[in-house]
C-alpha cells in the first residue's frame, strides 16, 4: 500500500470503511509528513495531541456506525 499521507480524499474514506487502516493510523502518517516537511515553515503551531484525540474519536464513531461522510479524513 502506498504511503498513507500520499492518499487522496476518496481513497482514504474507502480505505476507512473497509477497515484498511484506522484513522488513527491516518492521522499519524499525516502527522509525520507535518514534520517532515518542517524545514519549510508551513505550519505555525503543531496540534498533535488534538489531532490523535480526533482520530480516537472518529474511529469509535466508525465502529459504532455512527460515522458521518468525510469521518476520519484528515
Amino acid at each position: 500500500m502506498a504511503d498513507l499521507a500520499e492518499l487522496g480524499l476518496v481513497e482514504v474514506r474507502d480505505g476507512l470503511r473497509a477497515k484498511a487502516f484506522s484513522a488513527a493510523e491516518i492521522a499519524e502518517a499525516c502527522l509525520a509528513a507535518v514534520d517532515a516537511a518542517g524545514g519549510l515553515n508551513a505550519f505555525i503551531t503543531g496540534t498533535g495531541e488534538k489531532t490523535r484525540a480526533m482520530a480516537a474519536a472518529a474511529d469509535r464513531r466508525l465502529a459504532a456506525g455512527e460515522a458521518g461522510p468525510l469521518e476520519g479524513v484528515p
